[in-house]
C-alpha cells in the first residue's frame, strides 16, 4: 500500500508538471524498468522467479533551466526512485516508494557546472555504471564481482549527499569532475559526526574513438580507517564495437552495501570487525582489486554484450569472485527497449554462488 507520504509526493509532481510543462524550459522525464529473473544460489536459499525492479532502474523526475545570462544558466534538477513492478522499493509495502535520487540546484556557465544537493559520484559515472549495459538489472556487474558496490563515496551504488559539486568545460579533450561533502555527517557515506570532507575525483580524458578515466574516492571515518580506492580505466569505439574495461584498487571498507539484489560479492570489512551488510563471496579484511572487461557489437537495433569481472583480496581470508555475463539487448525505436542474458558469479571456498537468467522491458520518457 502506498503511504500517504507517497501519495502527498505524486500530487506534488504532478502539481509542479501542470503549472510548470508550458515551459519549454521545464520537462518531466522518467524511466520505467521491470524483470522477469531466474535466480539459483547455492549453498544460499534461493530466490526463485520473480517480476521486479529491485536494481533500482525505473525513476521519475523534473527537469528545469533558466537563461541567464549569455554565459550563465540556472539549472534544478530532482528525480524518485520507483518500482513499476510492485508499486514499492525491494519488494517491500513498508517501504517507501519515492525515494531521492539526483536532486540538485546549481549554475553552468564558461567555466563549468557548479551544483549542490545529491549526485551519482564521479568515481560511479566514470567509467563504471557507464561501462555497463546491464547496469540496475539482474545482469550488472557491480555487487557481483565485476565491480565495487558500496553507498554515496563507497563506489558505484547509491548517491553521495550534502555535497558540492563542480565539473570543469572540456579543455585540451580532459575534463574534471570533483565532489566534497564539508559535512561532519554524510548519510550516504554512513559516518558519524567529525569524520568529514568525504571527496570523490574524476578525470576523463576523451578523442574521437577513445577515453581515459581515472577516479578516486576517500570517506572520512571517526572511529575506523578512511576508506579509500581508486581505478583507472577506459573505453575503445571501433565501427560497430565497443570495448571498455576498468581495474580498481579498495583499501578498508564496507563497498557493497544497498544493490537491492540481496547478495554481496565485492564486500571488503575494516580491520577488527565492522558491519557485514550481506553474506556471500566478497574481499576480507585489508586490500582488494577489481577487474571489469566489457564488450559491445552493435548490428541494427541489437547489442551484443559480453561482461568478465574478477574480484582479487589480499586477505587469506577474502573471496575471490569471477562474474560473467552475455546477453542482448533490442532497441524497438527511440524509447522503448527490450533485454535478456545470463550471469554468473563464482566463489572461492564454500561462500555462494549465483547464476541469474533474466528477461527486461523498459521505456524512457
Amino acid at each position: 500500500m502506498f503511504k500517504k507520504t507517497d501519495i502527498v509526493a505524486v500530487f506534488v509532481i504532478l502539481f509542479l508538471f501542470s503549472n510548470l510543462s508550458h515551459s519549454a524550459d521545464t520537462k518531466l522525464f522518467g524511466r520505467f524498468q521491470a524483470e522477469l529473473n531466474f535466480e539459483h544460489r547455492t549453498p544460499a536459499p534461493d530466490p526463485g522467479l520473480g517480476i521486479d525492479d529491485d536494481a533500482g532502474m525505473s525513476r521519475i523526475g523534473i527537469h528545469s533551466i533558466e537563461k541567464l545570462s549569455n554565459s550563465l544558466t540556472g539549472v534544478a534538477h530532482i528525480e524518485f526512485r520507483i518500482d513499476p513492478s510492485n508499486g514499492s522499493i525491494n519488494g517491500s509495502d513498508n517501504t517507501t516508494v519515492f525515494r531521492t535520487r539526483n536532486a540538485f540546484v546549481g549554475m553552468r556557465g564558461k567555466y563549468g557546472y557548479f551544483r549542490v544537493g545529491s549526485f551519482h559520484g564521479p568515481y560511479k559515472t566514470h567509467g563504471g555504471i557507464r561501462y555497463d549495459p546491464f547496469v540496475a538489472t539482474h545482469l550488472q556487474a557491480r555487487i557481483a564481482g565485476g565491480m565495487s558496490g558500496g553507498i554515496g563515496y563507497g563506489g558505484h551504488n547509491g548517491f553521495i549527499r550534502n555535497a558540492l559539486y563542480f565539473t570543469s568545460n572540456k579543455v585540451d579533450n580532459i575534463q574534471l569532475s570533483i565532489a566534497i561533502s564539508p559535512d561532519d555527517t554524510n548519510p550516504a557515506a554512513g559516518n558519524g559526526s567529525g569524520a568529514s570532507m568525504d571527496s570523490s575525483l574524476g578525470l576523463r580524458y576523451s578523442k574521437s574513438q577513445y577515453e581515459i578515466i581515472f577516479a578516486a574516492n576517500i570517506n572520512h571515518q571517526k572511529t575506523r580507517h578512511n576508506q579509500k580506492m581508486w581505478k583507472v580505466g577506459g573505453k575503445y569505439n571501433w565501427g560497430q564495437h565497443i570495448l571498455s574495461t576498468q581495474l580498481e584498487f579498495l583499501y578498508y571498507g564496507n563497498f557493497c552495501e544497498g544493490g537491492g539484489l540481496g547478495g554481496c560479492y565485492t564486500r571488503l570489512t575494516p580491520p577488527g570487525g565492522g558491519a557485514a551488510f550481506h553474506t556471500g563471496p566478497g574481499i576480507g579484511a585489508g586490500q582488494g582489486i577489481i577487474y571489469f572487461l566489457g564488450y559491445q557489437f552493435k548490428k541494427g537495433s541489437y547489442t551484443l554484450v559480453s561482461q568478465f569481472g574478477y574480484t582479487w583480496s589480499a586477505n587469506t581470508n577474502g573471496r575471490d569472485t569471477t562474474y560473467t555475463a552475455v546477453g542482448v539487448i533490442y532497441k524497438f525505436l527511440k524509447k522503448m527497449r527490450a533485454f535478456g542474458g545470463i550471469t554468473r558469479s563464482d566463489a572461492s571456498g564454500n561462500y555462494i554462488d549465483r547464476n541469474a537468467v533474466s528477461l527486461g522491458i523498459g521505456m524512457d520518457f
